[in-house]
């Protein structure tokens, strides 16, 4: 069978031979079971580096959340659903395409207070590190954003004018998630954030109020450059605070300068925790895993920071202990009106990629807060969510006739020195129409004990040696394979007994993404092989059944190392970390890759020419993109047995999967829905069968019929049209195995799965 990311087999090759080109995608899921708790939002992506709003993304009156994540700056919402008192979301995708392309970090803040959110983030532009603004609107009920102009400065992003000088922008590093909120209780938005050296915090004033322009104008001023009097060493989770109102604190010891111009990354988030009228601080640090919270004993216009806690919160049994680099977030989460606590990992690389939400709820008042531990996992409990970079393949490897889901797990966060790799293993509990998965094995087939040796598992199946079960190769960091050979045979659960390194002494590079399929149409399973430099690789099997062999020197076939000249990347990058699938038509084959950059490229090529240079085919990816985020790796599936669509399912860095229904279009019309192909009434017997397969029609027949078997790795190895109500398919001389029969007339289509012994 043919899939590493996928495909689940010939159900998709004769849909596309059948029906052309993909018309659209739409985001999905399946039911899916994780110790016996069947999770909301599956396919929602999983979570590293969330950072949490609230937002009414509908337009009626409730507090959505808003989730954006660093990694693969990817938006996120959910719908409230507005039980009081409770936690209760429901994912809600299509609300993702209504924002702007962001990145970094994003907050959202109703600047000009028209009851609709607005967004405030980051914007890098050369050496240029600023904020822009887009303005929030309803358009059909649907929240959308239009870029908002902020007057005086190149770029269009906040600016400021220092006293006899040209106006700059304020400056908010990537690494860091500033503050916006009403600092001084004028009524307007200001910002306070880290200066670009780091240590101090900068406060800038909204002066829009005090002009008289009311909310609807964004004016700034630098009104004090230590902002709270404290200095934030990095040396230590503690802060050192000044024994002044008047004197910004200097760091200690006394050797210790200001970071030199470098800031490395701090998170900021101001709260009223005493009901006194100012605002707190609370501080997470790139250097460190606490939030450190600093009380205000000054003003609303002018911070003094007098005392802090280290471990906030302290009042709970489990104040926030996170690696690495956590970022403070209120909001809302229950409904009850009382302001709860998030805390969030905010460094890409090197902090904890699945328990990401450390919620705490307000057992307090909305004035005077107190916060309780309530999980580490709010939101990606409910997810698939296995840590960082998956990479799904979909097959039959437990004999039940039903196509399951394999991840490669690229790592997991342990610890940071501590990262682990392995196979995940969801069974089918569904049917072949509707499928439903099972948390089977969390390390199948002990992958992770390789974890200290390599790690970015890419699974492929495919029958190799054409026995008629599926064989398994794994593609990793080193650019090499790991190789399990299935000795079950067709149909029954898959056995193997050993699993081997280096497989052939193929070696591509770094991050080996393999894919298996018949390329040139000799009845064996070729390689196609993506890589880390976004190039894909060919491998042509030169053996026979029973002994797959191929060339590991790319270098002697033309264009091998290079296949139709691929490149998953736009310059000026160089890497593109290509992770392909290929699906074959009856004249054509065409080559969809995951991306570094989240794309799915298409590519056309054509079987008697595999060394030219592939054409680009029609974009019939640019909806699949949203939701799914960098080091995309798409699956694909039809989980059906009707003509009208079928599944792709994708990995992304966020360790998590998104899952997407196409539709399919003939003569350029969309079929709708799975009604809108009516399924043929016939039986097929016996099955399973020995020498002969009759195929029977039950009602009245048309003048002809068609029909297409198809073997494991995709290929069509008998192609007829009959008329009248019986077919009788002579499977002498045929291997031993499972195939699909597809049959199809002007009334109608349907599949049928065989298996011959």
């Amino acid at each position: 069978m043919n899939i590493r990311h996928k495909i689940s087999t010939l159900n998709l090759f004769f849909l596309l031979q059948v029906f052309g080109a993909i018309a659209q995608f739409g985001q999905t899921s399946f039911p899916v079971n994780d110790g016996g708790r069947i999770l909301k939002y599956p396919f929602a992506g999983g979570m590293n580096c969330p950072q949490f709003s609230e937002l009414d993304a509908n337009n009626d009156g409730l507090k959505d959340l808003f989730v954006f994540d660093r990694v693969g700056a990817q938006v996120m919402i959910f719908i409230n659903n507005g039980n009081s008192g409770s936690t209760d979301y429901t994912y809600a995708p299509e609300f993702a395409k209504q924002f702007p392309p962001l990145l970094e970090w994003a907050l959202l803040r109703d600047f000009d207070g028209d009851g609709i959110m607005d967004i405030f983030a980051y914007l890098s532009s050369g050496a240029l590190d600023a904020v822009m603004v887009y303005k929030g609107y309803y358009r059909d009920n649907n929240i959308a954003f239009n870029r908002f102009h902020c007057s005086g400065y190149f770029e269009n992003v906040l600016s400021w004018q220092p006293p006899g000088q040209e106006k700059v922008n304020i400056y908010v590093s990537g690494q860091d998630i500033p503050d916006i909120n009403d600092i001084d209780g004028d009524g307007d938005l200001d910002i306070v954030t880290f200066a670009q050296g780091g240590g101090k915090v900068e406060f800038y004033k909204n002066n829009s109020v005090e002009k008289g322009w009311g909310r609807d104008s964004l004016s700034y001023s630098l009104a004090d450059g230590c902002w709270g009097r404290f200095y934030e060493t990095g040396l230590t989770k503690a802060l050192t605070l000044s024994t002044s109102k008047t004197e910004c604190a200097h760091p200690r010891p006394p050797a210790v300068a200001d970071r030199g111009g470098l800031h490395a990354g701090s998170t900021v988030l101001t709260y009223d925790m005493d009901n006194d009228g100012d605002r707190e601080i609370l501080l997470g640090d790139i250097s460190f895993k606490n939030i450190n919270l600093a009380n205000n004993g000054g003003s609303r216009q002018e911070a003094f920071m007098d005392a802090q806690v280290n471990n906030f919160p302290d009042e709970s049994a489990l104040p926030v202990d996170m690696d690495i680099f956590p970022a403070p977030f209120m909001l809302d989460i229950n409904n009850d009106g009382k302001k709860d606590f998030i805390a969030a990992p905010n460094a890409i690389n090197g902090s904890e990629d699945q328990n990401t939400a450390w919620l705490y709820e307000n057992t307090g008042s909305s004035l005077l807060p107190k916060f309780s531990y309530k999980q580490k996992n709010f939101l990606s409990t409910d997810m698939i969510d296995l840590g960082s970079y998956t990479y799904p393949a979909i097959g039959d490897v437990t004999g039940d006739g039903l196509q399951d889901l394999i991840v490669g797990v690229g790592n997991r966060f342990v610890s940071p020195t501590n990262q682990e790799a392995r196979l995940v293993l969801y069974k089918n509990v569904g049917t072949e129409s509707n499928p439903a998965f099972e948390l089977t094995d969390d390390n199948w087939l002990n992958f992770k004990q390789f974890s200290n040796s390599t790690y970015y598992l890419a699974p492929a199946l495919g029958d190799l040696d054409s026995d008629g079960d599926l064989d398994l190769l794994v593609g990793e960091y080193n650019g090499q394979l790991f190789i399990a050979q299935n000795q079950a045979g067709p149909g029954k659960p898959s056995s193997f007994p050993a699993i081997i390194y280096g497989y052939q002494n193929i070696d591509v590079g770094l991050h080996s993404a393999p894919f298996v399929t018949d390329l040139n149409n000799d009845s064996l399973s070729d390689l196609v092989i993506g890589e880390r430099n976004g190039n894909i690789n060919y491998l042509q099997n030169k053996g026979t059944t029973g002994n797959p062999q191929f060339d590991s020197n790319l270098k002697n076939l033309p264009n091998s190392e290079n296949l139709g000249k691929i490149r998953t990347y736009e310059v000026p990058n160089i890497t593109g970390h290509s992770a392909p699938v290929v699906l074959k038509f009856k004249n054509y084959f065409q080559i969809l890759s995951g991306s570094e950059n989240g794309k799915i490229y298409s590519f056309r090529g054509n079987y008697a020419d595999l060394y030219s240079e592939f054409s680009p085919a029609e974009d019939i990816t640019a909806n699949l993109t949203p939701g799914t985020g960098i080091f995309s790796a798409p699956a694909f599936s039809t989980f059906s047995n009707t003509a009208d669509f079928f599944k792709v399912i994708c990995g992304n860095a966020r360790g998590g999967l998104t899952a997407y229904n196409v539709n399919l279009k003939s003569n350029g019309e969309t079929i709708g829905t799975q009604a809108s192909v009516a399924e043929i009434n016939c039986i097929v017997f016996p099955n399973p069968a020995s020498n002969e397969v009759v195929l029977r029609l039950n009602d009245n027949p048309p003048e002809t019929s068609n029909l297409e078997m198809y073997n494991q790795t995709g290929n069509v190895i008998l192609r007829n049209n009959f008329s009248g109500s019986d077919f009788i398919i002579d499977t002498h001389g045929i291997p031993r195995g499972i195939y699909l029969l597809r049959l199809w007339n002007e009334t109608g289509m349907t599949t049928r799965k065989i298996l011959l012994k």
